[in-house]
């Protein structure tokens, strides 16, 4: 039963990773392998589904296996080098030919030759063996693209290792462990992450799905609690094998324990900020050229004429066309009020004066950027922020950020998208525009 959880489970997401491809229109033989590849897993793990399949043989999982591991090993070679047109192409590399080798008189001997189960079971293990010699081939050839291959070497990496093992313990053994079977399902589902953002991060492959990265943290979260469930698991499969036993009331406590701490850090909301930005940091592409961002950032504070309206409107122009905005505002604090030095397409001040002390107080104690659009569903991120529900829904402004020299609060510029895309301030977003407006600062300071 609990094997065919795994195999379900593991099933369903190759389904959503399939049907994601099938929203890619952009045509290539990449896209098509990958598409092929996880089509024939989909099916694979299918197969194990003893409610559809009936009781595993030795020889279904054999041929089943033998299956899979051959389209991978031709996906790898299809992914040797970037000009390939067809399969065809593929196919005529001596490369390829030798590496299909194996897995073919795997397929094929069961039905011609009688030989000993052992060598059945050798045969797979050369053929993870082979994948895992190709896979890292394949790795230190793509030279500086090794960061976007990365998380490929990881999905092909693991699971051809637990491949590996399975069947070098079945050859010595002569036999197959049911315990790796029923894993199997969950470690590819465990897996299958990293294959979603290798899809991201290879460019010339022309796949470019869509993953939020919420559904990423959520996912990851399962992957913690999975991690940690399987080192229970572990520690009482090992208490069993040394013949040891624990009481039940034991069991009681070390369950109502663990649930305790899995909700602890589900619910903790630091612990989800720091793995969700573990996760981007890792594992998503940067949102922006910083080269090419840092050079226009330049032209645009060379522009002024050092009178200080012209500083002043640089300034704005610098900050806001950092995030491609189209309406904002420099507001400098005078005496109990606020004073607008330089606008660009922006609401009366009248609009937003409301809210501009303790939006002003805010941020000289933290020196926190503020996105009031984040502020309305997660309100717990600006802790000591106190602003109105009401004021806050009906507000044009998104974005407050200030601007910060030597500890000393010099202003706030005032953001907001009219005709163009919103940006959400992620970790990325902070740094960048902490760093912009560091420069902003040095430059207005100056005058």
């Amino acid at each position: 039963m609990i094997a065919d959880i795994g195999y379900g489970l593991n099933s369903f997401g190759y389904l959503v990773l399939l049907l994601l491809l099938f929203t890619v229109r952009k045509p290539g033989l990449a896209k098509y392998m990958l598409s092929l590849a996880t089509l024939v897993t989909l099916v694979w793990s299918l197969s194990f589904v003893s409610l559809l399949s009936g009781p595993l043989s030795v020889l279904h999982l054999l041929q089943a296996d033998t299956i899979k591991q051959g389209i991978w090993l031709l996906f790898i070679a299809s992914c040797l080098k970037n000009d390939f047109a067809n399969i065809w192409q593929v196919l005529r590399q001596p490369a390829t030919l030798f590496a299909l080798l194996v897995p073919a008189i795997a397929l094929l001997s069961p039905w011609f030759i009688q030989v000993d189960i052992t060598w059945h079971f050798l045969m797979q293990t050369l053929i993870a063996l082979e994948v895992l010699i190709l896979l890292e081939v394949l790795y230190r050839q793509v030279g500086q693209d090794q960061w976007a291959y990365k998380p490929l070497a990881l999905y092909l990496g693991a699971t051809n290792l637990f491949e590996f093992v399975f069947y070098a313990n079945s050859t010595m053994i002569a036999s197959v462990e049911p315990g790796f079977i029923a894993a199997r399902g969950y470690i590819y589902l465990l897996m299958l992450p990293f294959l979603v953002i290798a899809t991201r991060r290879i460019k010339h492959w022309g796949v470019n799905i869509f993953i939020s990265r919420d559904v990423v943290l959520h996912s990851s979260l399962l992957l913690v609690a999975g991690v940690y469930l399987f080192i229970m698991a572990a520690m009482g499969y090992i208490i069993s094998y040394l013949g040891w036993s624990w009481g039940y009331t034991v069991q009681i406590i070390l369950i109502a324990l663990s649930l305790v701490m899995l909700a602890t850090l589900f619910l903790s909301n630091t612990f989800r900020t720091r793995i969700k930005v573990f996760i981007t940091k890792h594992f998503f592409a940067n949102q922006f050229d910083y080269r090419e961002e840092w050079v226009k950032l330049t032209n645009v504070l060379s522009q002024n004429d050092q009178s200080l309206p012209s500083v002043y409107q640089v300034a704005l122009e610098g900050v806001m066309g950092a995030i491609n905005y189209d309406s904002g505002a420099l507001v400098k604090k005078q005496g109990p009020g606020f004073h607008v030095v330089s606008s660009h397409h922006f609401m009366p001040l009248s609009e937003v004066e409301w809210t501009l002390k303790p939006l002003w107080d805010y941020c000289e104690k933290t020196g926190w950027l503020i996105d009031l659009d984040e502020y309305r569903t997660k309100p717990y991120v600006y802790e000591g922020l106190n602003l109105s529900n009401e004021t806050v829904e009906t507000t044009r402004l998104q974005l407050v950020i200030p601007f910060i020299r030597e500890g000393n609060m010099w202003g706030l510029a005032l953001l907001c998208a009219v005709d163009r895309p919103k940006v959400s301030l992620n970790w990325e977003v902070r740094d960048y525009l902490n760093a912009v407006t560091n420069q902003i600062a040095n430059v207005i300071y100056l005058h």
